[in-house]
C-alpha cells in the first residue's frame, strides 16, 4: 500500500475536502484506502517460558500462559498489522481491547496471535481488529481491539505534560 502525506496519517487524502482546524470537517480517508486496510493482518508468536506464565507475572497461581502476556501478545500482532501503513510521524495506541482466554498453554508451547483489521472508521484514526490465537493444538484465544492513530510527537508531549502537574512530593 502506498502512503500518502495526509493530516490522519493514513491512507489518501479526498481533494475535495479540505483540511479545517477544530471541530469542522477535517481531512478524512478515501473510502477506498480505507477498504484497502479491512482484511489485512499481522501475526506476532512466543514460545511459552517460566517468565510469561500467570505464576511468575502474578495473575494466577500455575504455570501457564499468563492472560496478560495474551493481551500484549494480541497488541503486538495488531501493530505489526498497522507496519508500513501509517505516515512516520503517526503512530496508533490500544484504546480498547476484550479478550476471552479460552484454553491453557503450558510452558514448552508456541502461541501465535493473529489480528486482522476490520473496520477503519473516524477518517482512518480509529482501526478495528479482530483477534485470535493458537498454540497449535487449540484456538487459546479471541477477542476485538481498536487501536487509536495518532501524532507520536503530540501524544508524547502530552503525556509528558503531566509531570509539570503531578502534585509535590
Amino acid at each position: 500500500m502506498v502512503k500518502n502525506r495526509t493530516k490522519n496519517g493514513v491512507g489518501g487524502m479526498d481533494p475535495q475536502k479540505p483540511y479545517t482546524k477544530g471541530k469542522q470537517q477535517s481531512t478524512t480517508m478515501a473510502d477506498e484506502d480505507t477498504q484497502a486496510l479491512v482484511g489485512v493482518k499481522g501475526t506476532a508468536s512466543v514460545v511459552v517460558e517460566a517468565s510469561n506464565t500467570a505464576s511468575s507475572v502474578g495473575s494466577g497461581t500455575v504455570d501457564v500462559f499468563a492472560t496478560p502476556q495474551l493481551v500484549l501478545l494480541f497488541e503486538q500482532a495488531a501493530c505489526k498489522a498497522l507496519d508500513g501503513k501509517l505516515e512516520p510521524t503517526k503512530t496508533s495506541v490500544g484504546t480498547t481491547i476484550t479478550v476471552d482466554h479460552k484454553a491453557a498453554t503450558p510452558v514448552g508451547l508456541t502461541v501465535t496471535a493473529t489480528a486482522t483489521i476490520t473496520e477503519v472508521a473516524k477518517g482512518g484514526r480509529l482501526i478495528s481488529f479482530a483477534l485470535e490465537a493458537s498454540d497449535g493444538i487449540d484456538t487459546v484465544g479471541a477477542g476485538t481491539h481498536q487501536r487509536f492513530v495518532v501524532d507520536k510527537e503530540k501524544f508524547s508531549s502530552r503525556a509528558q505534560a503531566k509531570l509539570d502537574k503531578q502534585p509535590s512530593q
